[in-house]
């Protein structure tokens, strides 16, 4: 199979892995919302940021190495499989000591029985990393979809009858450990491949080597990520925390979707051309075009229907997230481009210079932190906005050098389709406010109807590449992976 097609049919199955997956995500994350309060959520969100470092640890390095790898074989997979198992042991051991430290430094005495279930999910990380890297190296995204998916659904119905139950804040916890066990399970039965006893010093240091790298620049973005919620959580009320923390997630989960799916297939691919600079940047340059042009207008329709959003899925308790809620959208719109970015970096071999990228954009961020903290929340959220935008142009100017696409050709290429979906949301806006009387869910359909055929008809009036590439990277795609499906029929 041609990489074009191989590309394809990865997006194909990895896309509807991850669309499934939001409606999902979405569905238990409406109904949990529904049954317990915002304070619990933002128990979970204060030890979220130890899971993260968790699984940069563990799948972090040596697993983006064993993808990047040309041919790796048994010995490989066995040496990276006995290191995680071993990162995941000692992490699950410093955490279990430190539990009460970590509990009191939040003021929350109830974090330590907490904190001691919740991070056996990093043992479970440290068992599935292995075979989940086989399956994406070898672009199989529909064996890993079959693993996934029913994890998933399995795990939200047990969090769901939990939180009905009455069990608040551990429905959370046992729902996240289920499905990483779970997962762990179906992928060992679906994967084939077991784990050798062999392990090698010399295939260490090779793989680390490049890894490395990679590994404090995952865990330096998994920490920053996180950061904002610490530092609500060190300073506001569960109730806040539970706020931003929702409000986060619902937010990354239009953009971990769709730009996850996209940067599992295209990491393997863009490592396939690595010594291809022209043919890299062509696809570098479409893919990124397409991810913000399914993405922006999602973005858009989320902020304008946040209000009626939240009062329909989430009940009246949870407004006053929305302004949160609202200016995380803008954030997100510019900092998923990001990944793209760093994918250029890695498929070329230099996580060296990623990791100083990543240095440098964590020290402002963090000197920004301390400058706009006397600002209260609002303050932190507004800087998030801001930083999100300076980080894409520091990876933009980066990554671009690489490949000879400067800065200004690549705000160039998506000025359009970040105009045309401000531009869209004006009338959408005025017409939203003559709605106001309207039920909360008639409201959303019109105006995300509205809003949408506002910003098709303006790609169309200015006859955009955007369309056409749409046409023939993803309609094209869905049509040839669903013709078995009609012959068959």
């Amino acid at each position: 199979m041609s990489l074009r097609k191989k590309t394809i049919a990865g997006i194909f199955w990895s896309v509807g892995q991850q669309f499934t997956m939001l409606g999902l995500n979405l569905g238990v994350s409406v109904i949990l919302a529904r049954l317990m309060p915002p304070s619990q959520f933002g128990l979970i969100g204060m030890v979220a940021i130890f899971i993260a470092v968790g699984e940069a640890l563990i799948g972090g390095g040596l697993g983006a190495a064993l993808i990047r790898d040309k041919d790796p074989d048994a010995l490989d997979y066995s040496t990276v499989f006995i290191s995680n198992v071993g990162v995941g042991v000692f992490l699950y051991v410093l955490l279990f000591a430190t539990a009460p430290l970590i509990a009191a430094f939040f003021r929350q005495e109830v974090l330590t029985p907490i904190i001691r279930v919740y991070m056996l999910t990093i043992l479970m990380f440290s068992f599935s990393g292995i075979q989940s890297t086989r399956l994406t190296r070898e672009m199989n995204f529909k064996k890993l979809a079959a693993c996934l998916l029913p994890s998933e659904l399995l795990s939200g119905i047990l969090g769901v009858v939990l939180a009905y139950k009455g069990y608040g804040v551990w429905s959370l916890v046992w729902m996240n450990f289920a499905q990483a066990a779970l997962f762990t399970v179906f992928i060992w039965t679906a994967s084939g491949w077991r784990p050798g006893l062999a392990f090698s010093r010399t295939r260490f240091r090779k793989h680390f080597t490049f890894g490395a790298n990679f590994l404090l620049t995952t865990l330096l973005d998994r920490v920053y990520q996180n950061i904002y919620a610490v530092v609500i959580s060190k300073f506001y009320q569960p109730a806040q925390v539970g706020y931003y923390t929702r409000s986060y997630s619902l937010v990354m989960i239009p953009v971990d979707n769709l730009f996850q799916a996209l940067v599992n297939v295209t990491f393997p691919a863009f490592a396939s051309i690595q010594s291809d600079t022209e043919k890299l940047l062509r696809a570098h340059r479409k893919l990124m075009q397409q991810a913000l042009f399914i993405l922006l207008p999602v973005m858009m329709m989320m902020i304008l229907t946040a209000e009626p959003l939240f009062r329909w899925l989430l009940t009246d308790k949870w407004l006053p997230a929305v302004p949160y809620f609202r200016l995380l959208c803008l954030a997100g719109m510019v900092l998923s481009g990001n990944g793209y970015f760093q994918n250029i970096l890695m498929a070329k071999g230099r996580s060296d210079l990623l990791l100083k990228v990543m240095i440098i954009e964590k020290v402002l961020i963090t000197l920004g932190i301390c400058s706009v903290f006397p600002f209260g929340i609002k303050g932190l959220l507004y800087y998030q906005v801001f930083s999100s935008v300076v980080l894409f142009a520091v990876n933009g100017y980066i990554a671009g050098k690489l490949v000879g696409y400067p800065l200004y050709e690549q705000l160039k290429d998506i000025a359009p389709i970040f105009g045309i979906t401000a531009i869209a949301a004006l009338p959408a806006y005025m017409a939203d406010q003559r709605l106001t009387g309207l039920h909360d869910i008639l409201r959303i359909v019109v105006v995300c109807t509205f809003y949408g055929v506002v910003y098709l008809a303006l790609f169309f009036a200015f006859r955009t590449t955007e369309i056409r590439d749409f046409r023939e990277l993803v309609l094209k795609g869905l049509v040839q992976k669903l013709k078995p499906w009609k012959v068959a029929a």
